[in-house]
């Protein structure tokens, strides 16, 4: 694999990170439980198209802007590790497309190859985004085994930033307890809320919109259709009742 230029280095790792600023972070609504002022980012990736944009392969280039990013990161470390292939992000066991963003966000791409040899996929994060036990050992240990400086602060400045990555998928027939979610630092993909009533002493329904880039599942997409409107903040969306 050859060694890209420095100003094609620059344009495509600056190309993804506009596109992340501007495209792929979305606004949503404050999720902060009976808090008098907003602590919570209010924002998240929509990861669906990011992965598309990583998945296509630009007019004037051979390559996936996926392929061209490794490249472009390959030419930053001298560890042997690398190259990192563009299957290695995208296939279906060890996929790290989320961890790869996270990195990336925080201007540390160039360590994709070293939290994949330590075992943190796409799966770890979603599981839980604070590396505990065994992961967050033997990540450190495997940064700091190939010369990473400061490994524990990289650590620390990853499971902040990989939250909002890691918003849950919605789907017709879902079982997942979005509480849980919020207490670790997930943001749900809700542009809007609202109190619609109380249920018994502890139960609080809410009427909720959704972005339509959000809904990935065919068959809620379906249902969702009649509900969908023109929101002059958040272009389209679908509002769901209880």
């Amino acid at each position: 694999m050859s060694k890209p230029s420095h100003r094609r280095a620059v344009s495509i790792l600056q190309e993804f990170r506009d596109l992340l600023d501007k495209k792929w972070k979305r606004e949503v609504v404050c999720q902060c439980p009976r808090r008098p002022r907003c602590v919570c980012k209010r924002r998240i990736v929509c990861v669906a198209r990011m992965e598309d944009w990583m998945e296509t392969t630009a007019p004037e280039h051979t390559s996936t802007n996926l392929t061209r990013l490794l490249d472009d990161l390959y030419r930053m470390v001298s560890r042997t590790v690398f190259p990192f292939e563009a299957t290695s992000v995208l296939k279906r066991q060890g996929r790290c497309v989320r961890v790869l963003g996270a990195l990336l966000s925080l201007g540390r791409g160039d360590l994709i190859d070293l939290f994949h040899g330590a075992g943190i996929s796409d799966n770890v994060v979603l599981y839980n985004t604070k590396l505990v036990g065994h992961d967050q050992i033997g990540l450190l240990k495997y940064l700091e085994d190939n010369g990473v400086s400061n490994a524990m602060e990289i650590i620390d400045r990853f499971e902040r930033e990989i939250s909002v990555f890691c918003t849950p998928s919605l789907d017709m027939y879902m079982e997942l307890n979005l509480e849980n979610w919020k207490e670790d630092r997930r943001m749900l993909p809700f542009c809007k809320r609202q109190r619609i009533s109380k249920k018994g002493g502890t139960a609080t329904v809410y009427q909720v919109a959704i972005q339509k880039d959000f809904v990935s599942d065919p068959e809620l997409a379906s249902a969702l259709e009649k509900s969908a409107y023109k929101d002059h903040e958040f272009d389209e969306a679908s509002r769901v009742r209880p």
